[in-house]
């Protein structure tokens, strides 16, 4: 009569076994032969970008400014009119409109190396003006692998600007950059409408970056461009960042 036979796994077993005595590697442990090398691919690791990040700052040892304070608590906002010159803000307050949706501390990381990727965060302003947040680093722009957050932060805008985007923070603060970094930063508000019913872009509308090394002032960067619904510009350190304009006289007491 036929008997089932079971020496195949047995015969298996010490296949195996004679192969690492011999000082081969085990098939199903064997790591490719770049495992873990960092190659300067873009690697992403993001986190939910509907949810905040509780993560400890990230902060380059040349920085000298402190963190700008967050609204903290709850502001509710004062349905108070404000005169017809005077442009909606993320401040908290009188003047706030959906049409200048605050940030809400929404981040997202990447890890960066030497080949450089790239980083997007939507956020409320995204959402409003259907343009993410963008960071493209070229290859070379930071030395070593680098992790690199970006937050749509719940900072209120200075009050001497009319703010048309919430308060970015880009991290490490204060990283100074080997090459110059893309920026594309989502913008809006119901301020400055022309005649025809569109927004009209002053002159002075522009990415304003914060100096983390002596004055801690905001200050336009020099390559700003205003285009559909976003500002671009180009970085050479990372900190904190926004799009806007200073106020003109007539609008001095606007909220």
């Amino acid at each position: 009569m036929w008997q089932p036979r079971f020496f195949g796994l047995g015969w298996l077993a010490a296949v195996l076994f004679a192969v690492a005595g011999c000082g081969g590697s085990d098939p199903f442990t064997q790591q490719p032969e770049d495992w873990g090398n960092d190659r300067g691919a873009q690697s992403i690791d993001a986190t939910d970008p509907n949810s905040p990040e509780s993560a400890a700052p990230i902060i380059s040892p040349a920085t000298a400014c402190p963190a700008m304070p967050v609204s903290g608590g709850i502001a509710f906002p004062d349905p108070t009119p404000v005169p017809t010159i005077c442009a909606c803000t993320r401040r908290p307050g009188r003047g706030n409109s959906y049409l200048c949706p605050m940030g809400a501390d929404q981040s997202v990381s990447a890890t960066l190396g030497p080949g450089g990727g790239s980083i997007e965060l939507v956020g409320q302003q995204g959402k409003s003006s259907g343009v993410s947040f963008r960071l493209d680093f070229p290859p070379g722009a930071v030395e070593q692998g680098t992790t690199v957050r970006l937050t749509e932060t719940s900072v209120p805008p200075p009050a001497e600007f009319e703010d048309w985007s919430p308060v970015y923070l880009i991290e490490p603060r204060g990283l100074l950059l080997r090459k110059v970094v893309a920026v594309s930063v989502p913008m809006g508000s119901n301020g400055s409408f022309g005649s025809a019913g569109s927004i009209s872009f002053g002159r002075e509308l522009a990415l304003y970056q914060r100096d983390e090394f002596t004055s801690c002032a905001f200050s336009q960067l020099p390559d700003s461009y205003s285009n559909a619904g976003f500002e671009q510009a180009s970085l050479t350190f990372l900190g904190y960042l926004f799009v806007g304009m200073p106020k003109s006289g007539d609008k001095a007491t606007c909220p």
